[in-house]
């Protein structure tokens, strides 16, 4: 018998489940997955055995993403029967027909795989984080970038930074389309690396908007990710959803190029938690220490904060603010998270649709000054598209 409060936090793995097959309909796999995890309380406790925080649909799914990745790599010519559900490893070709997603669809094969290898998942729940590099979310970014610093290079450190894939968002590709097909293009045209997004208000597409000089790049995570460690790279693509193959696709194609990089021209990646101020310290001390000119200290959490333990969000505002005080520097926090998970920014504009979103937003010190913090705007998760109103 789970106890009571298993019993509660099952409650709510149930509801979160049924939340994300509602938000996401167009998913086939992980909405028939997530719909039917909510009904059923031997595939959704095994989130119990998540960390604090990490308790979402998203960290099952990945684990078991993983498990077919991994067996996939096993036995390449012989793969294992549900891998034809998923997308991202499926030659289009041979991918069920419309008809056959149709109830029972995935479910029952889907379930028998997570039944069987029940303690390997609860293993890789327990031990792992979602870590997402969604390359694409260069496209908000940049934006932000230019928003914040629009005239000073800038020391770029990124907290939550997995494999450091979203440091070098300046080395890629990365259009953006307004109204009447106006684009601003960003980047590097010549990348393997494309990202795209539509500039749903048209305020972006403007010649003033051009993103920084980045002279400095330090990321922070629990566990950075080299771009060498195979095992790890796995996770991180287990952690992108097959649904989405072009995001797969994109994924490898950033690690492609990073691999490729000189070690002296890529990013520096330092392990350590976000809340602890010596963590934070150490970061941005290190990227104004190898910055040249007057830099600007840029942070960027994207989809970073919203897995840290609420009441503990504040402790990283709490370390930048410290920094700033104590160095003097000019720092800027760029975030990109869900709507309440950023302590003090203020709430969309009023009538904007804030469920499903990245917030983006800035909190600003100048020495020992903390400014007001300012909303940007909105984009999706993925960085397919920006809402930023004009000021």
């Amino acid at each position: 018998m789970p106890s009571i409060v298993d019993a509660d936090r099952l409650a709510v793995i149930r509801r979160r489940f049924v939340d994300f097959a509602a938000a996401y309909p167009s998913l086939p796999l992980y909405h028939a997955i997530c719909t039917a995890s909510a009904e059923d309380d031997e595939v959704a406790e095994l989130l119990l055995a998540a960390r604090p925080g990490q308790e979402r649909p998203v960290l099952l799914l990945a684990a078991l993403h993983e498990l077919v990745l991994r067996l996939v790599e096993v036995a390449p010519d012989d793969p294992p029967a549900v891998a034809r559900w998923f997308a991202s490893l499926t030659d289009p070709a041979q991918a069920p027909a419309p008809d056959e997603w149709r109830t029972p669809g995935s479910w029952p094969e889907v379930r028998d795989l997570v039944l069987c290898h029940r303690e390997q998942l609860r293993a890789t729940i327990a031990g792992r984080t979602v870590q997402t590099n969604e390359v694409n979310r260069s496209t908000y970014v940049l934006a932000m970038l230019a928003l914040a610093s629009p005239r000073r290079p800038v020391a770029l450190v990124g907290f939550g930074t997995s494999a450091g894939l979203l440091l070098t968002p300046d080395r890629y590709d990365v259009r953006v389309t307004g109204p009447g097909n106006a684009e601003l293009a960003w980047g590097d045209r010549s990348s393997a690396v494309h990202n795209r997004a539509d500039d749903r208000l048209g305020t972006l597409t403007v010649p003033a908007l051009h993103p920084p000089r980045i002279v400095a790049r330090v990321g922070v995570d629990l566990a950075t990710v080299p771009p060498e460690d195979h095992d790890t790279l796995r996770w991180l693509q287990a952690c992108l959803w097959p649904d989405m193959p072009e995001r797969v696709e994109r994924f490898r194609a950033a690690v492609r190029q990073r691999q490729q990089l000189p070690h002296r021209d890529r990013p520096t990646l330092r392990d350590g938690d976000l809340t602890d101020p010596d963590v934070v310290h150490g970061a941005l001390a290190a990227a104004l220490g190898t910055a040249t000119g007057d830099a600007h200290l840029v942070v960027v959490t994207s989809w970073a904060l919203t897995y840290v333990e609420r009441s503990r969000r504040v402790l990283f505002a709490e370390a930048l603010a410290g920094f700033a005080r104590s160095s003097g520097a000019r720092v800027s926090w760029c975030s990109a998270e869900p709507a309440d998970a950023v302590p003090g920014l203020p709430p969309l504009a009023q009538g904007a649709d804030d469920r499903g979103v990245a917030q983006l937003g800035v909190h600003r010190w100048q020495g020992a000054d903390e400014l007001d913090p300012v909303s940007w705007g909105s984009a999706d998760p993925h960085g397919r598209w920006l809402e930023i109103p004009r000021p």
